[in-house]
């Protein structure tokens, strides 16, 4: 696993922006299984590959990081933003009623109870130019508490409900 963000390419920056996705996915995995938790972080990164990280400031209500990324996404003309979470997820059992509400806006994630929510990992990235892309795990705990990962999924195209959109 290359433990280096890999070289930009300022003539592809979306091609760019994919592959440090996928390097920011390696790597907060291989952080999540050895501390058992991960910070919230997000890169910052321009067309040409410069950028910065940032984590979340504790106890913002989410509505307002949103928006202050996107303030920073909109002042900064920043091409793409990686986002690095854990958070609740539902992770639907084929066409099932709860993933139809959820999918509406009728209920939250955050709103359900037991079985039915998770705690994912979740690495988000989006640019500029449209491209969004998804990755998230389940997170594992055994009766003892300690965490791991079950099976990642890979989502591309349109957020799903409950993940932030930062441009547009």
């Amino acid at each position: 696993m290359q433990e280096e963000a890999p070289t930009w390419n300022p003539a592809s920056p979306a091609e760019s922006l994919r592959a440090y996705a996928r390097w920011a996915r390696d790597m907060a995995v291989i952080h999540f299984l050895g501390d058992q938790t991960h910070v919230e972080l997000f890169f910052f990164l321009q067309k040409d590959g410069e950028g910065s990280l940032a984590p979340a400031p504790p106890g913002v209500p989410r509505d307002d990081l949103n928006a202050t990324v996107r303030r920073k996404v909109k002042d900064e003309q920043i091409y793409g933003v990686i986002h690095i979470a854990e958070a609740w997820m539902y992770f639907p059992r084929g066409k099932d009623h709860t993933a139809l509400q959820i999918r509406s806006g009728e209920i939250a994630v955050a709103d359900l109870k037991g079985d039915d929510r998770k705690e994912a990992l979740i690495v988000t990235m989006e640019s500029r130019d449209g491209d969004y892309s998804a990755w998230l795990a389940p997170i594992v705990r055994d009766p003892a508490g300690n965490a791991t990962l079950g099976h990642g999924r890979d989502v591309s195209g349109q957020p799903g409900p409950g993940l932030p959109r930062f441009f547009g």
